[in-house]
């Protein structure tokens, strides 16, 4: 019997510690901070693309920039595949 008492004490023991925890938290957090109004935002105007279609985008017959790039980034080091 006194074991089946030692468990329901140390259950009922763990709720109160646990709500107090609880309630320390929300009586301790701090209020909620006022509205405030959104900055106005600055239009920016994008640049317009300088040409057309995919392959201009990919640039299909220059050679790899970003081989290139790492060359320039890392002397001496082999980047090709």
């Amino acid at each position: 019997m006194k074991l089946r008492l030692s468990i329901l004490a140390g259950l009922l023991a763990g709720v109160a510690a646990a709500a107090l925890l609880f309630g320390g938290i929300v009586a301790l957090a701090p209020a909620h901070p006022a509205p405030t109004s959104a900055a106005p935002s600055l239009a920016t105007a994008s640049p317009a693309p300088a040409a057309s279609g995919s392959a201009a985008a990919f640039h299909v017959d220059e050679p790899d920039t970003m081989a290139t790039g790492l060359k320039k980034v890392l002397p001496g080091v082999n980047v090709t595949p």
